[in-house]
Parts: C-alpha cells; sequence; structure tokens
C-alpha cells in the first residue's frame, strides 16, 4: 500500500518519503516473518509475495470469509437511486477511493440520473473528504455508525472504487452475502473468485465506472441476476465454516504426531 500510495502521488518530497516508508515496511515485514514456521496469507498474491520477497518456506491461504448469518439481506428495504461505499475512512485506501469516486465518478453520475444519492459509510472521514462531499446535496457521509448492515440493506448498487489495497476486500464479500449488486475497480476486487459480470461489475476507467452505475441504476432484473449469483458464490466458498476447515487443515501440518 506504502508503494501504491507513492505511485499516486503528485508532490515529489512526498512521493520520496512514500517510498522510504515502504522500504523501511518491507524490511521489517521480512524480519518478522522470519521468526515463523508458516504463515496464512488471505490471496495467492500475498502468499507469492511472502515467500519471493521474505522466503517464507511454508504458507496457505485461507480467504477472509463472511458470517452469513449476521450479513443476512432484507429486501424490502431497498432503495432504487442509492449507491453505498462503505469503510473506514481512516485507512488511506478508503478514503482515496472516495475522494475519487467523489471528484471524478459522481459527477458524471448525477448528470445522467440527477435522482441518484451518494452514502460513504465509515468511520474518521477527514476534512477534505467532508468538504468535497458537502459540493453535492446528494451526497451524505455518515461517520461511524453501529451497524453497517441497514445501509447495506438500503443500497441499491455498492461501489468499491478503490485505486490501492492488498490482501481482499470484505466489504465486497459482505455486499455480495446481503445480495447486492457490486461495481468495483480491477485491484477493488483483485484475489477474490468472482466472475466479472456474473457475481459482480468490474470497470477500471472513470467513464466505464459512472456508465456501469447507470446501467444498473436503470435495470434493476440484471442488478438481481447479479446479486443472485453472488450470493450463492458467498455462501460455497466465503462463509466461514468454508475458511475454517481450510484453516484448521494448515494448523494440523504442524501439530506434533
Amino acid at each position: 500500500i506504502w508503494r501504491q500510495r507513492a505511485g499516486l502521488a503528485g508532490n515529489p518530497l512526498i512521493k520520496a518519503y512514500l517510498n522510504s516508508q515502504a522500504r523501511k515496511m518491507a524490511s521489517y515485514e521480512k524480519e518478522l516473518f522470519a521468526g515463523y514456521d508458516g504463515v496464512i496469507a488471505v490471496s495467492e498474491k500475498d502468499a507469492a509475495v511472502f515467500k519471493a520477497e521474505y522466503g517464507v518456506r511454508r504458507t496457505a491461504v485461507v480467504p477472509n470469509g463472511v458470517d452469513t448469518d449476521y450479513f443476512a439481506p432484507r429486501t424490502e428495504a431497498r432503495e432504487d437511486n442509492l449507491i453505498v461505499f462503505s469503510g473506514a475512512m481512516d485507512y488511506a485506501p478508503n478514503a482515496d477511493g472516495a475522494k475519487y469516486f467523489l471528484q471524478e465518478i459522481w459527477p458524471k453520475v448525477i448528470k445522467s440520473h440527477p435522482q441518484a444519492r451518494f452514502i460513504i459509510v465509515g468511520r474518521r472521514p477527514g476534512p477534505a473528504l467532508i468538504a468535497l462531499a458537502k459540493k453535492y446535496p446528494q451526497v451524505e457521509i455518515t461517520g461511524t455508525v453501529d451497524d453497517v448492515r441497514p445501509y447495506l440493506n438500503r443500497a441499491a448498487i455498492i461501489v468499491v472504487p478503490l485505486r490501492m489495497g492488498g490482501g481482499s476486500r470484505l466489504k465486497i464479500l459482505e455486499a455480495l452475502r446481503m445480495g447486492k449488486a457490486v461495481i468495483s475497480t480491477p485491484i477493488g476486487a483483485e484475489e477474490l473468485a468472482l466472475e466479472a459480470g456474473k457475481h459482480i461489475v468490474i470497470a477500471e476507467k472513470v467513464e466505464a465506472f459512472a456508465q456501469e452505475i447507470s446501467l444498473l441504476l436503470e435495470n434493476p432484473a440484471k442488478a438481481g441476476t447479479l446479486s443472485q449469483f453472488g450470493r450463492a458464490l458467498i455462501e460455497e466458498r466465503y462463509s466461514w465454516p468454508v475458511c475454517a476447515r481450510q484453516l484448521e487443515t494448515f494448523w494440523a501440518g504442524f501439530a506434533p504426531h
């Protein structure tokens, strides 16, 4: 993430600082990993880094999972024109994604769909994000909420406009489990076993992202099909019992015989 932030930074001094932090973090992680017999990653990409860059010999990939009982869908709460982005806004990838969406994508959405509304759900939004949101009467920032599920339930579309990050996105798994149509950047959905066009919509460029939002707002049936396949995949591959069995298998390999 430090490297990705450096790549997006325009100020040369900030870029140099972020690259320096990236080198320090890599050195620290390499030293830390040397003290363990095995390491569990949440994605194949992370596991490959652990082996190639940190010399980890034994790794397992156990994906992030979802409590499928807790994140149960309630379709009656859905609002046709509501778009939601959720995540801790004091986490750099989320804050960057929210600002990117508001600056680049949202103006194109409301130009074609002036009735659309956007809610950013997550703790500690920064002053820059709050100021940006105030430019649009259709945009709401909640700050910290006790329970994200009511906001997910109300949404017609969940967006994940991330430009940086690692691992895999719990926010996508939770949204899919709750029967939501999700539009994400490629990096937002990377390392999840999702088929674009079947479980999720993937859009990288600004124009494509805005266009996909418009298409789903105009075609609730397509959104419903996405949500149906997405929910089924979560139950099959990302429920806690499924993930726990993979975790136990890896642990068992270290048990004394």
